[in-house]
């Protein structure tokens, strides 16, 4: 008997979870068909399509509720560079910046108020590349250069004002002047752009 009432209370487990997927399934098609439809490209727009997901959308409003005050969740890929190998600010905006601005999707702006991301006419590339320069004590090794510019990865991109006037990623060129040691670039995406990037 009491095999057979523990065969049940697991039988309704498996039940409810099923039942607590459907709903969730139906509720996302369900706000998914009642989303307007995209237009179609005319071929007037020269930005490519990749436009904002229902989960980089869900992510854009944040996880955690104002009051929590988490900080934003930003992806921060560094490229660490010889300091004769370095790259110029100019090389990253021709090379990274203006390549990145093709795409829809990094080219605009999530309104957390409407729910719609709006696509940013006349951005200057320029404002997406900032230049740290370094002390010669961060450039000696990879882990100095990291510890001592550490808080640069907690600079936040989607707060305003910044976040609604600029894209919510940039390229941060941490920069050694003094010509030996180390050099890096981070570039640094919030996650609700970069959930699907990787």
């Amino acid at each position: 008997m009491n095999s057979l009432l523990a065969g049940m209370a697991s039988g309704m487990e498996d039940l409810m979870v099923v039942a607590a997927a459907t709903v969730v399934t139906m509720a996302a098609a369900g706000w998914i068909s009642s989303k307007k439809a995209p237009k179609e490209d005319d071929g007037s727009s020269s930005k490519k399509r990749r436009r904002w997901s229902l989960m980089s959308e869900s992510m854009a409003h944040g996880t955690f509720p104002p009051t929590a005050k988490f900080d934003e969740a930003i992806i921060n890929v560094v490229m660490v560079f010889d300091d004769h190998d370095k790259p110029t600010r100019e090389e990253i905006v021709e090379k990274c910046v203006k390549t990145i601005l093709q795409y829809e999707r990094f080219s605009s702006v999530f309104d957390r108020k409407t729910s719609e991301a709006k696509i940013l006419e006349n951005l200057d590339p320029n404002d997406l590349v900032r230049v740290v320069p370094l002390s010669p004590y961060s450039c000696k090794s990879v882990d100095n250069l990291l510890k001592t510019n550490g808080y640069q990865a907690c600079v936040p991109l989607a707060k305003a004002p910044r976040g609604n006037v600029l894209p919510w990623w940039e390229f941060v060129l941490l920069d050694n002047q003094e010509g030996y040691g180390k050099s890096a670039v981070v570039w640094r995406i919030h996650h609700s752009l970069g959930t699907e990037l990787f």
